[in-house]
């Protein structure tokens, strides 16, 4: 998994990973944008093997349920999924405060949804609900909050670039006060959202906001670094937003070109599910991926075996690495 995500974007930058304690009760509480790719690259960049509370709805798949399980993945229930399964959520908190008794990782995404505005969200009292049933049951026991900053370039474009931003761990001992309940959750979120709008790009306003992100695109502006990309909108004066084309497109090159030609055969089938099987514009990178990831080895295999029968095994492999080669070129050229 590791390779394939390095493979799928042009780059992954880490910010602060190694403050990441590689030990004991931590709660990481990342922004949500992409789906599971920010369950994903949080998955190999965190120094821990945590467990992650996701949408109960992508379970519904028996095969896609166990490959879940699998990353340990936990279902917890929303009432669009019915009233009736909310219960099911009581066996979730319990499960998370079980593996945070046993000093293990949990992430949870405050937000309780993802979206690709490059904005937090109000932050959903659900994860200190069950940081407040594990002290409750465990009254020594120590848990470290971590806010986490997801960034995307373009998080829904391919191809891509990917930025981790670890912020600084604080006890959850520091705001807890289990006779005051109320003030204990606001001031639990309101140090989790501080945070989390210095790890990625924050986006105030509202009426103005596409004309904002497309000022910065235009510049140069790279998301993908928090600190650069929220100092510029700061700075940027209402003003010169006024004669801003709102949209932004990015031109063929010569190697976007050759990208399609070359793999075409993979592109055309990619784009009929694109357009007629993704629910939500959020899962478009999630899909992608995954699809690489079921696609790219089968194509190299057929394409190696078939070449070798015909041309030979030797001069096979070199053709199937220069295509491979191709397309990394093409990949890692959006950070040039």
């Amino acid at each position: 998994m590791r390779a394939a995500l390095y493979c799928y974007f042009g780059n992954i930058k880490l910010h602060n990973q190694q403050a990441v304690p590689k030990s004991g009760a931590l709660m990481l509480l990342p922004n949500h944008q992409n789906a599971l790719l920010d369950a994903l690259l949080i998955a190999i960049n965190s120094n821990r093997k945590p467990y992650f509370l996701t949408r109960s709805d992508v379970f519904s798949n028996t095969l896609f349920r166990s490959l879940f399980h699998f990353f340990r993945m936990l279902p917890v229930y929303r009432m669009r999924d019915g009233r009736g399964t909310l219960n099911k959520n009581e066996a979730i908190f319990q499960r998370c405060t079980e593996l945070l008794s046993k000093g293990e990782a949990v992430v949870i995404f405050p937000e309780a949804n993802h979206n690709l505005v490059r904005r937090v969200r109000p932050l959903s009292k659900g994860f200190t609900r069950i940081l407040f049933q594990t002290i409750e049951q465990n009254h020594d026991l120590e848990i470290l909050l971590m806010p986490v900053g997801m960034n995307y370039y373009r998080a829904a474009a391919f191809p891509d670039l990917a930025s981790v931003y670890y912020g600084k761990p604080f006890p959850l001992s520091a705001f807890y006060d289990p006779d005051d309940l109320r003030n204990s959750i606001i001031r639990i979120k309101g140090a989790v959202s501080d945070q989390l709008k210095t790890l990625t790009t924050h986006i105030e306003e509202e009426e103005a906001y596409e004309q904002i992100v497309t000022y910065l695109k235009n510049r140069g502006v790279k998301f993908q670094d928090p600190g650069i990309a929220n100092q510029a909108a700061r700075d940027l004066a209402l003003k010169d937003l006024k004669t801003e084309p709102v949209k932004q497109t990015h031109p063929k090159t010569p190697l976007n070109i050759l990208f399609y030609l070359l793999n075409f055969p993979m592109v055309i089938p990619w784009l009929w599910i694109k357009r007629n099987h993704i629910p939500e514009r959020e899962f478009t990178s999630t899909f992608r991926f995954a699809y690489a990831l079921l696609v790219y080895p089968l194509f190299y295999l057929l394409a190696f075996l078939f070449l070798g029968s015909e041309i030979g095994y030797a001069p096979a492999l070199v053709c199937v690495a220069l295509h491979f080669g191709a397309n990394q070129l093409y990949i890692k050229s959006i950070q040039l």
